[in-house]
């Protein structure tokens, strides 16, 4: 049996926890339901009971991680959140919406207000809110912390070379998404656009190559 792309970012969220984690939290995270979570944590325990560990729930405190087997369960549990890592942010249809934050995050001169998250992502408040839990999880990975100062707006916080290492992942996970885009853009730039033939050749040219 294996896990859905909710369950595995419920273990990682669980395992990387250093208290309890509430289904409200992991509600926030994944974007679905306080229902959906629990049903979601039902199925990743049927999968985790085989290997030593599973996701124990403490009355008004959420849930934690536990080992039944601590040697087989370590083990498993290190090499499945590897796993994780490896693949989880490059799910563009989950994360698009995360992304376009972090590209507006990224790229701003100043302050962004979530008016106009809003804006760009055509959505409500509720949601950029919601958006912003899955950007913070990209943001950990580069040592980037969201920030929000009060009457001005959200910042990043982190250095420079983090900040250039994010943008080097939103572009490889945007050419990955757009290989066809892409194309087009790259024979624009680099010899359409350095030639004077006419525009209506270009356009011909780059339909055809579209």
């Amino acid at each position: 049996m294996m896990i859905s792309d909710i369950g595995k970012t419920i273990v990682q969220a669980v395992a990387n926890s250093e208290n309890y984690i509430s289904s409200e939290d992991l509600s926030k995270i994944c974007n679905v339901s306080i229902n959906t979570i629990r049903k979601e944590i039902d199925m990743v325990n049927v999968f985790l009971q085989d290997h030593g560990c599973a996701i124990e729930t403490k009355m008004a405190s959420g849930y934690y991680l536990t080992m039944k087997d601590p040697k087989q369960g370590q083990i498993f549990l290190q090499q499945l959140l590897k796993d994780i890592r490896q693949f989880r942010y490059m799910n563009y249809a989950e994360y698009s919406s995360a992304y376009i934050i972090l590209m507006k995050l990224l790229t701003s001169s100043g302050y962004t207000t979530i008016e106009t998250l809003m804006e760009c992502l055509y959505c409500s408040k509720s949601t950029v809110f919601r958006t912003l839990d899955q950007t913070t999880l990209i943001l950990d990975q580069f040592h980037l912390t969201l920030k929000n100062r009060r009457n001005s707006g959200l910042y990043l916080e982190g250095s420079e070379w983090s900040k250039r290492l994010c943008l080097i992942f939103l572009h490889k996970v945007f050419i990955h998404e757009n290989p066809e885009l892409t194309r087009r853009g790259i024979f624009a730039s680099y010899f359409l656009n350095q030639t004077d033939f006419p525009q209506r050749i270009k356009t011909v040219v780059l339909r055809f190559f579209a």
